[in-house]
């Protein structure tokens, strides 16, 4: 348990600084647009002839704008505005980070995204589903619902390592997009990268009982991607998720008896579309 803690706090840690630091490059973009801005007005008006159209050259502008064509330098740039996104489609597949075992977790996710094409930031508001399948194992390291609940309801059969448990999670969040990776070593100017926080409403049954649990919870994301279409991407993320589920009282069980804590650090391949 200690173990998915540390990871947990890791993340957020890592989420929060990437917030910040984004939030920082803005007003430094902010503020070098306006002066650049600022620049080419004074120089048009000495020099009307001045082109003003290569935007991908300009300082503050580079962050929204991908050339498509950077990687042959034989063929005209083809660039496109970012900064024009305001919907995307996102779908995932999740796999376990234990490459030993496959079948600790899989599971498919579902997420639509938004944001106000007027908004001066890069933050955006999501709604997400997704379902796993997992072993008890690969899902938490808690040895199930203590002995006292398992004999009162199951006799001497608590779960087992082989247990799966099917989940199903409805959340709503937000994101935050944002190019780091390129400050710090320029890859290609189609490198994104996208995190989000998101509160999740979870409902868990296990296959041994089938027993359904229910209970909220929290996830986070980062996510690298390959933006190599006007409206397409692919990328690589990590997923980490923590939820409380509690089932049905047997007898008079009392709630900690019959509550599972479910943590999990899950890797994924992601596809989506800009519109």
């Amino acid at each position: 348990m200690n173990l998915h803690l540390n990871t947990f706090k890791l993340t957020f840690y890592l989420f929060s600084l990437l917030i910040l630091n984004q939030i920082a490059f803005a007003q430094i973009y902010e503020d070098a647009y306006e002066n650049t801005k600022n620049k080419e007005k004074n120089e048009e008006r000495f020099n009307p002839l001045k082109s003003s159209d290569n935007e991908f050259t300009k300082i503050g502008r580079t962050d929204s704008l991908i050339n498509l064509n950077e990687d042959d330098a034989s063929l005209p740039p083809d660039i496109i505005n970012t900064s024009t996104d305001t919907s995307q489609i996102q779908i995932s597949y999740l796999f376990t980070h234990d490459f030993e075992d496959f079948s600790k977790l899989s599971g498919l996710d579902l997420s639509y995204y938004w944001r106000n094409q007027d908004s001066p930031t890069s933050f955006w508001w999501g709604l997400s589903y997704s379902q796993a399948v997992g072993k008890w194992e690969g899902l938490s390291n808690n040895p199930g619902p203590n002995v006292k609940a398992s004999k009162q309801a199951y006799g001497n059969f608590p779960f087992n390592d082989d247990s799966l448990l099917s989940i199903n999670s409805y959340s709503i969040g937000f994101g935050y997009r944002f190019r780091l990776i390129n400050h710090v070593i320029p890859f290609s100017s189609n490198i994104m990268e996208f995190s989000k926080a998101q509160f999740s409403y979870n409902q868990v049954t296990d296959d041994l009982y089938e027993d359904n649990y229910s209970g909220p919870g929290f996830n986070a994301e980062y996510l690298i991607l390959n933006r190599n279409a006007a409206n397409f991407y692919y990328g690589f993320k990590i997923h980490y998720s923590l939820s409380t589920v509690t089932r049905a009282a047997y007898q008079e069980e009392e709630t900690r008896d019959r509550t599972i804590v479910l943590s999990y650090l899950a890797l994924g391949l992601q596809i989506g579309i800009f519109f």
